[in-house]
């Protein structure tokens, strides 16, 4: 009864549906129980599935492939097709299909913003030339030291100064 447990959860739960096409899986499952599973995608699951979308799409990994985050919900969507649905639940599955469609052109767009960010920030060890100059407008020089007590200090602008080449 463990195996059969852990089937509805993956199912219910996790969205997983791979083992379905697997006899030997669904075995593990006893007929009234599977039937239950059944009727639980259904009525329970299903209906549910846009808020599932948003949790997907807000806990996502932009680092992986947009679409590779609805594989499981797509399955399912599949697998309940491929047993045959009332047109209620058809109209329900595009509706999530439409939702995921959305949820992934949201997430390309998400990923593509954070990528440009961190272009943005992948140069912020080398500064421009201009922007260093544009930052020190004046430097101190300190000359005619013997000792601390008689330094002269006086404050330059470097567009005085004149520039080297490089």
């Amino acid at each position: 009864m463990e195996a059969a447990d852990n089937l509805e959860s993956a199912a219910c739960s996790d969205l997983d549906v791979s083992f379905f096409d697997q006899e030997d899986m669904l075995a593990l499952i006893p007929p009234l129980r599977l039937v239950g599973l059944g009727l639980a995608l259904r009525t329970t699951v299903l209906p549910s599935l846009d808020d599932r979308i948003d949790e997907i799409a807000a806990d996502a990994d932009l680092d992986e492939e947009p679409d590779s985050h609805f594989k499981k919900l797509l399955g399912l969507l599949d697998c309940a097709e491929a047993m045959g649905v009332d047109s209620a639940a058809a109209d329900l599955i595009n509706e999530v299909r439409h939702q995921v469609e959305q949820s992934v052109k949201a997430l390309e767009e998400r990923k593509r913003e954070r990528d440009e960010e961190s272009e943005d920030d992948s140069d912020w060890t080398s500064p421009s030339r201009s922007a260093i100059r544009a930052k020190s407008s004046s430097f101190v020089t300190i000359t005619n030291c013997s000792s601390f007590a008689n330094c002269q200090i006086s404050r330059s602008s470097l567009a005085s100064m004149p520039r080297s080449k490089t």
